[in-house]
């Protein structure tokens, strides 16, 4: 990695500047180029060895000092990478500065202070991926000199990085055949480049060999390289930054021949380029062209630098009623976004593609208000970080992923993460009302979660607003894990189920505090089958049930195994498994009524201090099979009931 240091120091060209009596303004500039951006963009930058540069009066055309001027200093040459140039102006005066720098020769580009820009030539087709094409720039408007000064300056590349993939090369090998070439047309692509402004200009449609870039691996994982090309672009840049431009979308056709003369081509729509970001398509290129990808990642920006285009299409597109579908190809880091953002009215979907993680603020999380459903193969986590100072003393000391405030929630084939190290409340005296739960529901919100893994340090599904929550809830064939334990100050359930209706089949469900919580008036829960646990921390004796029934609901158990780490009453005759009472005291207690499974205990209700019978027609019986450690008892018709 090398680094390009520009020291703009000590010389002074009075025959050119009328420098008023008195002038001390010595300024050193110290520009560099991130070493991340030498690192296999267009190589090394080692071809970068001539440095422009225009100085004005802030405002005007008039050129101060200016590399294209006879009579102005001339940068000094230390290396490939590093310059030092010195300039003497006036204290008091502002001014303004535009650097370029670019290969000493074969460069395509002609720089103009009289302009303030560069041009580049382009030939037909265009090898837009030539080192000699590698050029750096920067600006700096309205710098008050007020003595002996020192500037830092970071050059950057004024190109977005285009990306061509592909996943079947080894299918078009199986057939005896290869790449012979490729092409890549873009409607839109820039000739000239204000240096001050940062505004490019003189669009042209222009097509580009695919050069397909040596040692190189294509960004997404699965792909191979197909082309690389760099772009000139940026006609709209961010006031406050000229080395930073908005998104803009153009049109692009792909063009692939093989050895054999079959063509493929594929055409982009919309392709989306911004400067310092890279655009990867891809996909089946070669036998299925309809079928592609596009991200636009950030390449040359560091995070906290940079706009990062993948997000803002992200929160666009869950604020845009139209958009009812969202695809998440590739990791997507929103740990810097606000609770305002991830708030939205329209339902909507998400899909996780597999490997992909969408991380979240630790201070915030999607919240819903008309539906959401999160479906894929990747996972959805939160921001694993401290609670500040701060945000302890408000209170806001919570953990969530997902939060509906109605409409149908459907969690299907992700993962959520909701950190198993995180075991606080918020503070509801404080204004934060809010359990730490990977999914929480409300109102009339209707829970459909398949084919999920779910972690928490408290709830993995937490119902809110006890007997206000009117929806029905159904699982199947997920895991869910939780830790919280009334040892480090919490008291949550794995879940606590709202609502009217509840089924839950084949599912694992693993706490320390309890398992699954019947907890609302009128609710029939009904358990069909799966693994119900409750497991000690260790060292500690601190898991309770795996099923609780109270406020009136009532829990039906079909099938299932059910094991508790602990005997709390006698009257289980075991260790607790299925248990029922009043919870928070001075709630209706709930009921419990059992048709099959295995359990470690007999059920029975605590604040009655009473054993819960099997239903008529049924007995609990000791298990003889191969699993009666840990399940003890079992349930089975009686002999009246079975004839």
């Amino acid at each position: 990695m090398s680094a390009v240091t520009l020291a703009l120091a000590s010389c002074s060209n009075e025959e050119m500047h009328d420098l008023s009596q008195g002038s001390d303004g010595l300024v050193t500039f110290s520009a560099s180029i991130p070493s991340s951006l030498l690192s296999r963009a267009y190589g090394d930058g080692s071809q970068l060895k001539n440095l422009h540069y225009a100085v004005y009066e802030t405002g005007s055309d008039d050129v101060v000092f200016a590399s294209d001027v006879t009579g102005s200093p001339t940068p000094v040459t230390i290396d490939a990478t590093n310059f030092t140039l010195s300039l003497n102006l006036v204290k008091g005066k502002s001014y303004d500065f535009i650097f370029w720098a670019d290969a000493t020769t074969g460069s395509p580009y002609t720089f103009s202070s009289a302009t303030k820009s560069v041009t580049t030539t382009y030939d037909t087709p265009v090898n837009a991926n030539d080192e000699n094409r590698d050029a750096f720039f920067q600006s700096i408007a309205n710098l008050t000199v007020t003595g002996p000064m020192n500037q830092p300056v970071e050059l950057r590349r004024p190109f977005a990085q285009l990306n061509i993939g592909t996943s079947d090369l080894k299918a078009v090998e199986a057939a005896k055949s290869e790449v012979a070439s490729v092409s890549v047309t873009v409607s839109d692509v820039y000739g000239t480049l204000n240096l001050l402004s940062g505004v490019a200009s003189d669009p042209q449609s222009l097509t580009f060999t695919g050069v397909k870039p040596e040692n190189e691996t294509f960004p997404v994982d699965g792909y191979d390289y197909l082309s690389m090309n760099y772009l000139l672009t940026g006609n709209q840049p961010e006031a406050d930054n000229v080395q930073q431009a908005q998104r803009e979308l153009t049109d692009a056709t792909v063009v692939i021949t093989l050895t054999d003369n079959h063509s493929t081509t594929v055409t982009v729509p919309n392709l989306p380029l911004q400067r310092n970001y890279r655009t990867n398509v891809y996909g089946a290129l070669l036998t299925s062209p309809l079928d592609f990808t596009i991200t636009v990642n950030p390449e040359f920006y560091t995070p906290g630098n940079d706009v990062d285009v993948l997000v803002a299409q992200f929160l666009a597109d869950m604020k845009d009623p139209a958009v009812t579908t969202v695809q998440v190809p590739a990791n997507l880091d929103l740990t810097k976004v606000t609770q305002e953002d991830l708030t939205f009215d329209n339902n909507k979907t998400i899909e996780v593609s597999n490997n992909a993680t969408i991380t979240l603020p630790h201070d915030a999380c999607f919240i819903a208000n008309n539906g959401l459903t999160i479906s894929g193969k990747g996972t959805l986590a939160c921001e694993v970080i401290p609670n500040t100072a701060e945000e302890t003393e408000e209170g806001n000391t919570f953990r969530q992923l997902v939060r509906v405030m109605g409409g149908d929630l459907v969690i299907d084939g992700v993962t959520l993460d909701n950190d198993l190290t995180y075991h606080n409340h918020g503070n509801a005296s404080k204004g934060y009302p809010l359990n730490s739960a990977a999914v929480s529901y409300y109102n009339d919100a209707n829970v459909t979660i398949n084919n999920a893994t779910i972690y928490s340090g408290e709830f993995t599904v937490c119902g809110m607003g006890r007997d206000v929550a009117s929806g029905t809830v159904t699982i199947t064939n997920s895991y869910f894990e939780s830790n919280s334990s009334n040892s480090n100050g919490t008291w949550s359930y794995n879940m606590r189920i709202f609502g009217k209706e509840a089924t839950l089949e084949n599912c694992t469900v693993i706490g320390t505090q309890g398992g699954v919580s019947a907890d609302s008036k009128e609710l029939v829960m009904t358990i069909k089958s799966g693994t119900y646990t409750t497991v000690n921390t260790p060292g500690k004796m601190d898991a309770f049930y795996p099923v609780y029934a109270t406020n009136g609901a009532t829990v039906i158990i079909e099938g299932g195994k059910f094991a508790g780490a602990n005997t709390w009453s006698n009257l289980a005759d075991g260790k607790a498994a299925l248990v029922s009472g009043d919870n928070d005291v001075n709630l209706p207690d709930g009921q419990i009524q059992v048709f099959g499974g295995v359990f470690s205990g007999l059920p029975y209700n605590h604040s009655l201090n009473k054993a819960i019978a099997a239903p008529q027609g049924y007995e609990f019986v000791l298990n003889e099979e191969a699993d009666k450690d840990p399940y003890k008892w079992t349930v089975r018709k009686t002999a009246a009931t079975t004839r």
